[in-house]
């Protein structure tokens, strides 16, 4: 704020939720007062910040800025209250493809919780050690399933050539070479890092740890992650550099991306894979049988690598049928009592 020909001092006022200071970290209230000398306010910044003990949800207001004599100014003003960080998507593979212009580029997200609205998750890139660009792609408002996979791309055409199915989004943010960085985001803030964000690994004398995938892949370690804002190196295996070259589709490639190959468990603290076996595993004769150490039925969901789920039944006899499945990788969605794991499963 600032003003010329005062007759009296500037009071900025914050509406219902919000708080304003003069200082950043500290002294924050309902209202604040800019004392005028010989009627001038010279510009001086005010910080305005949302209230706390406020419920999860959107707020907005206009701030007021007034002066005995002068028509009254506002603001308007908008913000959001997130409740804690559910960690319920995690990087799980990064791809920087042989086709057309070094495409399909893009990523590889395990879902590791139900999502109801996608659209408090986000991506961005880091390119060449540059630091990070913020969120630069938002999800839109939609639901994920517990145990499946979303699959973001730089664009569609070339990725359904390479893998055989469509990206489930496209945008230009995932247009990533295979040194580049990328972050994971939640509700604003950085759950899950892939590369080191302000290091470039081909960078003359460069300090930070070989990462580089470039015309090939980097795949998550089962059962880690996310790892917040710190890149953890041993959480990943690479294929190394031109590993994707000679093929125009993934099967055909010197080592093909382990597509929809990660899992980890689905569940809370007391409920572990350990509580379930699946056997034969293998399955060649069409029919798994699923032991647990509860006796309460179980709800079993089958989805295909590409998160289409196939089979969704409820066992109490701890036996299921696959025989209608195609050979191939799945994923087993197990719930008992509200508690969820996941399990490969491979039908010949």
């Amino acid at each position: 704020v600032e003003g010329l020909f005062l007759s009296e001092d500037i009071t900025i006022t914050a509406p219902a939720n919000f708080e304003v200071s003069l200082t950043s970290g500290s002294g924050f209230g309902s209202s604040v007062s800019v004392a005028q000398t010989a009627g001038t306010v010279d510009n001086t910044p005010i910080y305005v910040r949302l209230a706390s003990g406020l419920a999860e949800g959107a707020y907005s207001g206009d701030i007021t800025i007034s002066s005995a004599g002068v028509a009254n100014q506002t603001i308007a003003l908008t913000g959001n209250v997130f409740g804690t960080a559910t960690n319920a998507l995690v990087l799980t593979g990064v791809f920087d493809g042989p086709l057309s212009g070094g495409t399909p580029k893009g990523v590889e997200i395990f879902v590791s919780q139900d999502i109801p609205d996608l659209s408090l998750f986000g991506l961005g890139s880091a390119n060449n050690g540059g630091g990070t660009d913020g969120e630069e792609f938002s999800f839109p408002a939609v639901s994920a399933t517990a145990g499946t996979y979303i699959y973001v791309a730089s664009e569609a055409l070339e990725f359904e050539a390479f893998f055989g199915f469509a990206p489930d989004f496209t945008t230009g943010v995932m247009g990533i070479n295979g040194d580049d960085a990328i972050e994971l985001f939640e509700n604003g803030s950085v759950i899950d890092t892939f590369g080191t964000i302000d290091c470039d690994p081909n960078a003359t004398g460069t300090t930070c740890p070989e990462w580089e995938h470039t015309d090939g892949w980097a795949y998550r370690v089962d059962d880690s992650g996310p790892d917040g804002t710190t890149f953890v190196l041993a959480n990943w295996t690479f294929s190394g550099i031109n590993q994707l070259e000679g093929g125009t589709t993934n099967v055909e490639t010197t080592v093909p991306f382990p597509i929809g190959t990660y899992t980890r468990p689905l569940s809370n603290s007391d409920f572990t894979s350990a509580n379930f076996s699946l056997f034969p595993n293998p399955v060649t004769n069409g029919i798994v049988n699923i032991n647990s150490n509860g006796a309460d039925a179980m709800q079993v969901q089958v989805y295909d690598v590409l998160g289409k789920m196939v089979k969704s039944e409820t066992l109490s006899n701890n036996t299921l049928d696959v025989s209608n499945l195609n050979t191939g990788l799945y994923i087993v969605k197990i719930t008992q009592n509200q508690n969820s794991v996941t399990k490969k499963l491979v039908i010949r």
